[in-house]
């Protein structure tokens, strides 16, 4: 399901093509309702940048990283399991 019809779905309100459903936290994995927000278009791209240089600045990357405990191997943050050993990662972005 689009994040655009989990949002009309839970508001009953129809969205204009202006407007974007985005992720607050930044994770697309995190379809919550109180996480989701409702942007213009017009507003994507800084929007975007602004929370993915925060990133970049806390972790070195851009879509931030999560470190494996076993192999101490640098995964991407919406890694379930760790990309060298399998291993569960923390749920914590490093």
């Amino acid at each position: 399901m689009t994040l655009r019809k989990i949002y009309t779905l839970y508001y009953s309100k129809k969205l204009k093509p202006s407007q974007i459903v985005h992720h607050k936290n930044g994770n697309k994995r995190d379809n919550r309702i109180e996480n989701l927000q409702v942007i213009l278009e017009s507003d994507s791209w800084e929007w975007h940048n602004r929370i993915h240089k925060k990133m970049e600045r806390q972790t070195g990357n851009w879509h931030g990283l999560k470190i494996c405990t076993k192999c101490k191997t640098k995964n991407d943050e919406d890694f379930i399991y760790c990309k060298i050993c399998g291993n569960e990662l923390n749920k914590k972005t490093c």
